[in-house]
């Protein structure tokens, strides 16, 4: 490598751990933006991935309960039966 494609590689490295600006033109130029898109897009799908998880979650308390009331009410019968000598 000659000294001046030393020199500009250190300017250019130099610029890059200094200058924001820089380093984010750069990132567009060689599809680092493409790339945060992504990252924004899936961020997205597991938020909404989070939301199903929450309402799934609502639904299935829901259900354990419809199922625990349901097991009280079949105990009561059971009893109910066992107490008039049906079983």
């Amino acid at each position: 490598m000659s000294e001046s494609a030393a020199e500009l590689k250190k300017k250019i490295l130099t610029l890059l751990e200094e200058d924001r600006e820089f380093r984010y033109a750069v990132a567009g130029i060689i599809g680092f933006d493409s790339v945060l898109k992504s990252l924004e897009s899936l961020q997205e799908q597991v938020r909404s991935l989070q939301e199903q998880v929450a309402e799934n979650t609502k639904a299935i308390r829901a259900l354990q309960e419809q199922a625990l009331r349901h097991a009280k009410a079949i105990e009561g019968f059971s009893r109910r039966l066992d107490a008039l000598g049906a079983r």
